[in-house]
């Protein structure tokens, strides 16, 4: 406990004692995330963002981060700011991916449909303008899921409401081949543990339906003999 104090004091002190750029929380940031301390890295860039809010940068590499910390919702507002204020340097593979999340998570089909095709729009601008290669195959890897991903999504919500498990998974596994992300491999792991308990379910009543069974037949045996021996 007494170490991580230590770190998050070694990175705040000296924004705290002086009045820093954006730029300097910005590095300090970067330095931060550079060490594995995401939490801390957003923190820094936060600052960056309140005392250069116009600036795309810092903006994308926030938002980069709360992505990276499963905070959906804000990456999309930070990276959607970002392509407000400068659309050719905006990060469109963070902000596709977010969207992507956003999509498969909500409970609403309009809704999930809205930002299915953001997700979609996010991803062509990003393949025009990619700045790594990662993200340019990853993106284009995407895209083939995106058209039908409401669809998939509503089938495969139907499957588990019937308790057929073994066939959403199949059909979570085929769009896993294209594209696997955070959302999509949750709930895989989500319906194996739903098929197995529902599985353990259905064998303990097939055992005590065979036990009852069982039981029944000997009673009636029983029965039959004190009828025979009258």
């Amino acid at each position: 406990m007494i170490w991580r104090v230590l770190v998050l004091a070694t990175f705040l002190w000296p924004t705290a004692c002086f009045a820093d750029s954006g730029y300097d929380h910005w590095a300090k940031g970067k330095e931060a995330l550079d060490l594995g301390n995401r939490k801390i890295a957003a923190s820094l860039f936060e600052r960056a963002v309140r005392t250069e809010p116009k600036d795309s940068i810092y903006r994308n590499w926030l938002g980069s981060v709360y992505f990276d910390l499963g905070l959906y919702k804000d990456a999309s507002r930070q990276l959607t700011k970002a392509v407000e204020y400068d659309k050719e340097a905006a990060w469109y593979y963070f902000l596709g991916k977010s969207h992507l999340e956003l999509a498969w998570q909500s409970k609403n089909e309009l809704e999930a449909e809205e930002f299915r095709i953001a997700a979609e729009t996010s991803f062509k601008k990003g393949i025009q303008l990619a700045r790594k290669k990662k993200w340019l195959v990853e993106m284009k890897k995407a895209m083939p899921i995106l058209p039908d991903l409401t669809e998939r999504k509503r089938h495969i919500t139907q499957l588990q409401k019937m308790k057929k498990f073994t066939k959403a998974i199949a059909e979570l596994d085929r769009l896993i081949l294209h594209y696997p992300f955070n959302g999509i491999d949750n709930e895989r792991r989500q319906l194996e543990q739903a098929r197995d308990a529902h599985k353990r379910q259905r064998e303990l009543h097939y055992k005590y339906a065979a036990t009852a069974s069982a039981m029944a037949l000997v009673l009636l045996l029983v029965l039959w003999k004190r009828t025979k021996l009258n």
